[in-house]
């Protein structure tokens, strides 16, 4: 466990990606997400505005992964590409994996929930997952629990970013 929560990271801005990718994966991104309660930021109705430019890209090796989490909201007064005042926010993660899940052991992503174990003590059970797989790429709300599972053996390179929506009457 000492090696979770561990990749080499690169971040780059791209507008030009950003409108290829919306373009290949906006018909699989919710149109509209309503946002309330505690973990909600701003609450209210927010509609997808396209992908925020900025691309985090990792590199795992043997040992390690990222422990359960749910990833963060970012909250924008402006669009980042026109400048528009309003409220934005980040709601949806899209995971695109870029090699082969040949080229490693382990690495899956999972979705959990929490649960409590026979012998009483708190933790998580895996309630779906998905296998790197060069291409694939995987779209879920950020307040989706879920853990980057230790990698065995090779390397696993995937992109990570998010989804931009705006909140409707700002």
């Amino acid at each position: 466990e000492a090696g979770l929560n561990t990749s080499e990271a690169l971040t780059v801005e791209s507008a030009q990606l950003a409108d290829l990718l919306w373009q290949r994966c906006s018909r699989f991104i919710p149109a509209e997400l309503q946002e309330q309660g505690a973990m909600a930021l701003v609450p209210g109705t927010y509609h997808a505005q396209g992908i925020i430019p900025v691309f985090r890209f990792m590199r795992y090796t043997a040992g390690q992964g990222f422990r359960p989490h749910h990833d963060p909201i970012r909250l924008l007064r402006r669009h980042p590409l026109t400048k528009e005042k309003g409220t934005f926010c980040s709601l949806v993660t899209i995971a695109l994996y870029l090699n082969p899940g040949s080229e490693m052991d382990g690495g899956a992503l999972s979705f959990l929930r929490a649960a409590t174990g026979k012998n009483g003590r708190k933790g998580f059970e895996s309630i779906a997952s998905v296998e790197p797989a060069a291409g694939r790429a995987v779209i879920f709300p950020h307040n989706q629990l879920h853990e980057g599972g230790e990698l065995v053996a090779g390397v696993k390179h995937m992109c990570q970013c998010d989804v931009l929506y705006r909140r409707v009457g700002d």
